[in-house]
Parts: C-alpha cells; structure tokens; sequence
C-alpha cells in the first residue's frame, strides 16, 4: 500500500508541473495592426474594417476620423480583414499569427498597414480585389511580421 501511494503521489507531482511548464510557455502575446485608411490621399472618417477568422466575422471596427483604428490580433490564427466605406471598392488582407516560435515576440507587436479606398464607379472592372491586396506573416529570416503586398497572392 505504501508503494502504492508513493506511486500515486509521484505521479501526481509528475503532471502538476506539467500543467506548469506548459502554461508558462503559452503564447502571451498580440500582433497590433496599426490601420490607416485614406480615399483620394484623405483619412476615411467611419472606414470599417471587417475582421473574419476561420470565415466568420468576428468583430467589425470603424475608423476614427483621422481615418485610424488599431486591430488586436491573437497568437495561432488566419485572419481575413476586408477595408470598406460608404461607395467604396472593398479591400481585402490576409493575416497569419502562426509559426512564432514561443518566446520570440513577449508582449505586443505593431505593424503598420495603410489602405486606399476609392469610390465604386459604373464600368469598372474591380473584379481582381476579390482577392487579397496582400498578406501579412510571421518571417524567421527578420526575428518579426513582413508582408507580401501583390493583388493575385491567392488567385488560383
């Protein structure tokens, strides 16, 4: 009985830290998008910006009147945003928070992304902006965010 309860303590001992050990390596931080949104080189008062996670909305956010608004983003997601505004062509970005090796970003991480909208126009062929302007990634080259900024990036 004794061997018994030794066994069990140890065990128990055993998953506790455990527990501990992969709670302190949890990913604690935030990518903060800092957005701006500008039409015909003006900030865009009440611009929105939809952000979709896993294809469904998850929070919409609106632009300040000087056309800014800040996005925080969790660790271990895909994110789509679209840019729009009242009569405007919509945009679309795609963001990854995934393959940060733990403990290389603590805390938050800005990155900043500027967006220009303009009107929707009878006749013009916008068909291309149904695909993303550009995509925003974790680059172990640079230890931080970096983007590709190219209209066809997921054009197949």
């Amino acid at each position: 009985m004794k061997d018994f309860k030794n066994s069990s303590l140890k065990i128990f001992f055993y998953c506790f830290i455990g527990l501990l050990t992969n709670s302190s390596i949890a990913q604690n931080w935030e990518l903060v998008l800092e957005v701006s949104i500008q039409s015909n080189g003006k900030a865009l008062e009440n611009g929105s910006i939809i952000v979709l996670d896993e294809d469904s909305v998850e929070e919409i956010f609106f632009t300040s009147k000087e056309g800014r608004v800040d996005l925080h983003l969790k660790p271990d997601n895909h994110y789509k945003l679209i840019f729009t505004g009242e009569s405007m062509v919509d945009k679309r970005l795609e963001v990854s928070t995934y393959n940060v090796p733990k403990g290389k970003i603590v805390g938050k991480e800005y990155f900043l992304v500027g967006i220009d909208l303009f009107k929707r126009k009878m006749g013009t062929n916008v068909d291309v902006l149904e695909y993303p302007i550009g995509y925003i990634f974790y680059n172990s080259l640079i230890g931080g965010f970096d983007s590709k900024v190219d209209a066809n990036i997921n054009k197949k």
